[in-house]
Protein backbone atom coordinates (compact mmCIF):
# COMPACT_ATOMS: atom_id res chain seq x y z
CA UNK A 1 0.00 0.00 0.00
CA UNK A 2 2.47 2.53 0.73
CA UNK A 3 2.73 5.00 3.67
CA UNK A 4 -0.70 5.67 5.79
CA UNK A 5 -2.30 9.12 5.86
CA UNK A 6 -1.81 9.12 9.55
CA UNK A 7 2.11 8.37 8.56
CA UNK A 8 2.18 11.25 5.86
CA UNK A 9 0.72 13.59 8.25
CA UNK A 10 3.67 12.80 11.24
CA UNK A 11 6.00 13.41 8.67
CA UNK A 12 4.18 16.56 7.70
CA UNK A 13 3.91 17.78 11.42
CA UNK A 14 7.75 16.87 11.61
CA UNK A 15 9.21 18.44 8.32
CA UNK A 16 7.24 21.96 10.12
CA UNK A 17 8.36 21.16 13.45
CA UNK A 18 12.04 21.56 11.79
CA UNK A 19 11.57 24.31 10.22
CA UNK A 20 10.36 25.78 13.18
CA UNK A 21 12.97 25.12 14.98
CA UNK A 22 15.57 26.01 11.89
CA UNK A 23 13.76 29.93 12.41
CA UNK A 24 14.31 30.20 15.88
CA UNK A 25 17.97 29.46 15.76
CA UNK A 26 18.57 31.73 12.62
CA UNK A 27 16.84 34.18 14.61
CA UNK A 28 19.11 33.56 17.59
CA UNK A 29 22.19 34.24 15.19
CA UNK A 30 20.79 37.09 13.77
CA UNK A 31 19.85 38.66 17.34
CA UNK A 32 23.43 37.51 18.45
CA UNK A 33 24.87 39.65 15.39
CA UNK A 34 22.71 42.58 15.96
CA UNK A 35 23.90 42.94 19.70
CA UNK A 36 27.25 42.47 18.83
CA UNK A 37 27.27 45.47 16.05
CA UNK A 38 25.05 47.75 18.50
CA UNK A 39 27.88 46.50 21.30
CA UNK A 40 30.89 47.50 18.72
CA UNK A 41 28.94 50.80 17.09
CA UNK A 42 28.34 52.28 21.24
CA UNK A 43 32.37 51.44 21.44
CA UNK A 44 32.71 53.44 18.87
CA UNK A 45 31.09 56.43 19.39
CA UNK A 46 31.86 56.41 23.31
CA UNK A 47 35.93 56.22 21.70
CA UNK A 48 35.31 58.80 19.76
CA UNK A 49 33.95 61.24 22.52
CA UNK A 50 36.71 60.23 24.62
CA UNK A 51 39.49 61.61 22.07
CA UNK A 52 37.54 64.91 21.48
CA UNK A 53 37.50 65.47 25.29
CA UNK A 54 40.67 64.28 26.83
CA UNK A 55 39.52 64.94 30.77
CA UNK A 56 36.18 62.59 30.29
CA UNK A 57 39.27 59.72 28.14
CA UNK A 58 39.28 57.85 31.59
CA UNK A 59 35.79 58.05 32.38
CA UNK A 60 34.64 56.87 28.84
CA UNK A 61 37.09 53.84 28.86
CA UNK A 62 34.79 52.91 32.08
CA UNK A 63 31.81 53.28 29.92
CA UNK A 64 33.03 51.21 27.21
CA UNK A 65 33.56 48.62 29.27
CA UNK A 66 30.52 48.73 30.91
CA UNK A 67 28.84 49.16 27.70
CA UNK A 68 30.37 46.58 26.56
CA UNK A 69 30.14 44.04 29.51
CA UNK A 70 26.55 45.05 29.32
CA UNK A 71 26.16 43.96 25.99
CA UNK A 72 27.66 40.81 26.46
CA UNK A 73 25.99 39.68 29.55
CA UNK A 74 22.62 41.06 27.75
CA UNK A 75 23.54 38.69 24.63
CA UNK A 76 24.62 36.07 26.79
CA UNK A 77 21.74 35.71 28.80
CA UNK A 78 19.53 36.28 25.43
CA UNK A 79 21.24 33.53 24.19
CA UNK A 80 20.73 31.63 27.16
CA UNK A 81 16.70 31.99 26.70
CA UNK A 82 16.85 31.26 23.33
CA UNK A 83 18.70 28.26 24.09
CA UNK A 84 15.99 26.94 26.09
CA UNK A 85 13.76 27.95 24.21
CA UNK A 86 15.23 26.23 21.57
CA UNK A 87 15.86 23.00 23.94
CA UNK A 88 11.97 22.90 25.18
CA UNK A 89 10.79 23.33 21.59
CA UNK A 90 12.84 20.38 20.20
CA UNK A 91 11.85 18.70 23.52
CA UNK A 92 7.81 19.37 22.88
CA UNK A 93 8.59 18.39 19.12
CA UNK A 94 10.00 15.16 20.57
CA UNK A 95 6.74 14.23 22.68
CA UNK A 96 4.83 15.39 19.92
CA UNK A 97 6.08 13.48 17.46
CA UNK A 98 6.07 10.02 19.80
CA UNK A 99 2.17 11.00 20.81
CA UNK A 100 1.67 11.25 16.72
CA UNK A 101 3.48 7.55 16.49
CA UNK A 102 1.58 6.22 19.35
CA UNK A 103 -1.62 7.41 17.96
CA UNK A 104 -0.89 6.03 14.18
CA UNK A 105 0.37 2.94 15.56
CA UNK A 106 -3.42 2.75 17.66
CA UNK A 107 -5.02 3.68 14.53
CA UNK A 108 -3.58 1.24 12.62
CA UNK A 109 -4.46 -1.28 15.24
CA UNK A 110 -7.87 -0.15 15.23
CA UNK A 111 -7.93 -0.30 11.47
CA UNK A 112 -6.35 -3.96 11.48
CA UNK A 113 -8.83 -4.95 14.18
CA UNK A 114 -11.74 -3.54 11.96
CA UNK A 115 -10.98 -5.41 9.22
CA UNK A 116 -10.70 -8.12 11.15
CA UNK A 117 -13.81 -8.34 12.61
CA UNK A 118 -16.10 -6.68 8.85
CA UNK A 119 -14.33 -10.21 7.61
CA UNK A 120 -15.36 -12.34 10.59
CA UNK A 121 -18.99 -10.83 10.09
CA UNK A 122 -18.77 -11.80 6.63
CA UNK A 123 -17.89 -15.28 7.42
CA UNK A 124 -20.80 -15.59 9.65
CA UNK A 125 -23.26 -13.83 6.87
CA UNK A 126 -22.02 -16.86 5.07
CA UNK A 127 -22.07 -19.55 7.05
CA UNK A 128 -25.87 -18.62 8.74
CA UNK A 129 -27.08 -17.77 4.56
CA UNK A 130 -25.44 -21.07 3.08
CA UNK A 131 -24.15 -18.74 0.32
CA UNK A 132 -21.48 -16.69 -0.45
CA UNK A 133 -21.47 -12.83 -1.75
CA UNK A 134 -21.40 -14.03 -5.49
CA UNK A 135 -24.01 -16.83 -4.86
CA UNK A 136 -26.56 -14.73 -3.20
CA UNK A 137 -25.68 -12.07 -6.31
CA UNK A 138 -26.60 -14.69 -8.94
CA UNK A 139 -29.46 -16.13 -6.94
CA UNK A 140 -31.45 -12.25 -7.16
CA UNK A 141 -30.54 -11.66 -10.47
CA UNK A 142 -32.14 -14.97 -11.64
CA UNK A 143 -35.01 -14.19 -9.31
CA UNK A 144 -35.25 -11.10 -10.92
CA UNK A 145 -35.01 -12.31 -14.82
CA UNK A 146 -37.22 -14.58 -13.89
CA UNK A 147 -40.07 -11.96 -12.50
CA UNK A 148 -39.37 -9.54 -15.47
CA UNK A 149 -39.87 -12.39 -17.94
CA UNK A 150 -43.55 -13.44 -16.17
CA UNK A 151 -44.19 -9.81 -16.58
CA UNK A 152 -43.42 -9.53 -19.83
CA UNK A 153 -45.16 -12.78 -20.68
CA UNK A 154 -48.88 -11.32 -18.56
CA UNK A 155 -48.27 -8.00 -20.97
CA UNK A 156 -48.11 -10.26 -23.93
CA UNK A 157 -51.08 -12.33 -23.37
CA UNK A 158 -53.03 -9.05 -22.05
CA UNK A 159 -52.24 -7.51 -25.37
CA UNK A 160 -53.37 -10.82 -27.55
CA UNK A 161 -56.45 -10.42 -25.70
CA UNK A 162 -57.21 -7.17 -26.28
CA UNK A 163 -56.27 -7.48 -30.35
Amino acid sequence: FGRSLAEKKVDGIVAEKKRIAFEIEAEAVRRKESIVRNAELEAREVAFKSKVQSEEEANQRRQLDLARDQALKIRESSMEELQKNLDSLKLKLEKDIEGLKARDRMISARESALEEMISLEHRKLEEISGLSLEESRERLLREAEDLIRMDISRSAQKFEREA
